[in-house]
C-alpha cells in the first residue's frame, strides 16, 4: 500500500495515457463507432493499434490457429496501419503496435515454441516498426501465465531493437516496449521490468478482477488498485511506480430491450454483460450499485441507451489516485465504447478532462 493521507507524493510531471484503439470496431455501425478522423487526439499520449496475431512463426491479420478469437481478419489491416501511424505522428503522439488478445494462448504456444520461429516473428516486428511507423510494441498475451516462452520471446524483442539502436533514450530512434498483464501476475510483472520493459500495466477493467468497488480505487482495502498495484509495487524485484499503468475501463453495457439490469438484452458486449460482471463481482446488484449514481450500472447513460462502468467523476477519481501513488499513467480499454455514434466521445473528454495538464 503506498496511499498516505499525510505524505504527499510527488508525481512525475508527465503521464503516459495509452487508448487502446481495436480495428475491428473503427468501421462498424452502433456504439464504439469512431474513425481515425473522429479521435479526440488530446485525450491521449500513445494509441495502441489493436491488434495483429500469429500463424505458423509469423505475424498475421489473424489468429490461428486457435479460432477462439472473435476478432477476425479485420482487427488489423495495412491501411488502418498506415492511416493510424501517419496522423498520430504528425499529431505528435505514438503510435504503438498490439500484439495478441483475448483467449489465444494456444497461438502464443504454438507460435512460440522454437527459436527460429520466435526470431521470425521478432523480425516481422521491426519490420513493422519501420514500415508503418510505430514506436513501439505492445504484447498483449491472455492469459500471459500460460504462455512458457512468453518471457524469452520479450527478451528477444527487447534485444533485436537494442541491436537496431532503437533503445536509447532520448532519441527519435527509441521504441517501447510494454505489455498489458492480469492485476494478479505479479511475478510477471516484475520480470518485465527487470528486463526492461518500458511499462507493465495491470489490466483493472476486465471482471474476474474486479471487487464490489472496482469504480474507486478509494473505497478501503481489498480495492484491486491497491491490492495489485500494491503487490507489483512493492518486494523482492519491486516494480518502480512510473512504470505501472493502471488500467481504466471504457467497457459498456446496452440494456435495450430489457426490464432491469439483470436481464441480458442487446449487449454491446455479449461476455461481459451485468449477470456475469454481478457474479464476478460478488453478487452486487444494479441497486446496491450507487458509485456516484443510482442508475442500473455504476455509470453513465448517453441517449438512454447504454450505460459504462466510469463516469466523469470516477475518471478523475482514478486519475487523481494515479497521479498521488507516483504510478506512470493509464492504459484505457477501448476508445471506441467511450462513444455511442463515434462524433464524440464523452470518457476521452473526460480523461482530456483529467489527464490534461500531465500529459
Amino acid at each position: 500500500m503506498r496511499r498516505s493521507t499525510s505524505v504527499e507524493i510527488i508525481p512525475r510531471e508527465h503521464k503516459i495515457v495509452a487508448m487502446y484503439y481495436p480495428g475491428y470496431s473503427r468501421a462498424s455501425s452502433g456504439v464504439g463507432n469512431t474513425s481515425i478522423a473522429n479521435l479526440n487526439w488530446d485525450s491521449f499520449t500513445h494509441v495502441i493499434d489493436f491488434s495483429v496475431g500469429l500463424d505458423d512463426g509469423r505475424l498475421s491479420y489473424r489468429w490461428i490457429p486457435d479460432g477462439s478469437s472473435s476478432y477476425g481478419d479485420n482487427s488489423w489491416s495495412p491501411a488502418q496501419a498506415t492511416a493510424l501511424c501517419s496522423t498520430a505522428l504528425a499529431r505528435g503522439k505514438r503510435p504503438i503496435l498490439c500484439l495478441g488478445n483475448a483467449e489465444t494462448s494456444q497461438s502464443w504456444n504454438a507460435n512460440l515454441d522454437t527459436p527460429a520461429k520466435r526470431a521470425q516473428i521478432v523480425t516481422d516486428i521491426c519490420d513493422y516498426m519501420t514500415i508503418y511507423g510505430y514506436t513501439g510494441i505492445d504484447l498483449d498475451g491472455e492469459p500471459s501465465d500460460s504462455i512458457p516462452n512468453y518471457r524469452v520471446f520479450w527478451q528477444e524483442i527487447i534485444a533485436a531493437f537494442e541491436a537496431r539502436g532503437w533503445r536509447t533514450p532520448g532519441t527519435p530512434q527509441y521504441r517501447t516496449v510494454s505489455a498489458a498483464l492480469y492485476g494478479s501476475s505479479t511475478a510477471l510483472a516484475k520480470q518485465a521490468n527487470a528486463d526492461g520493459m518500458d511499462w507493465v500495466a495491470p489490466m483493472l477493467y476486465i471482471p474476474w478482477e474486479m471487487t464490489s468497488r472496482h469504480i474507486s480505487p478509494l473505497t478501503g482495502l481489498g480495492d484491486p488498485w491497491d491490492s495489485y498495484v500494491g503487490a507489483w509495487s512493492t518486494g523482492v524485484d519491486a516494480v518502480p511506480m512510473e512504470k505501472i499503468l493502471p488500467g481504466m475501463s471504457f467497457y459498456v453495457y446496452s440494456w435495450q430491450g430489457t426490464n432491469g439490469p439483470n436481464q441480458v438484452g442487446t449487449q454491446v458486449n455479449a461476455g461481459l454483460n451485468w449477470a456475469v460482471v454481478e457474479a464476478a463481482i460478488g453478487g452486487i446488484t444494479a441497486s446496491q450499485a450507487t458509485w456516484y449514481s443510482p442508475a442500473m450500472v455504476h455509470g453513465m447513460t448517453i441517449n438512454g441507451a447504454w450505460h459504462s462502468f466510469e463516469t466523469a467523476a470516477s475518471i478523475q477519481v482514478k486519475a487523481d489516485w494515479i497521479r498521488d501513488q507516483g504510478c506512470g499513467g493509464a492504459i484505457i480499454w477501448m476508445y471506441q465504447h467511450g462513444s455511442l455514434g463515434g462524433a464524440t466521445n464523452p470518457l476521452a473528454a473526460a480523461v482530456q478532462a483529467s489527464f490534461g495538464q500531465f500529459m
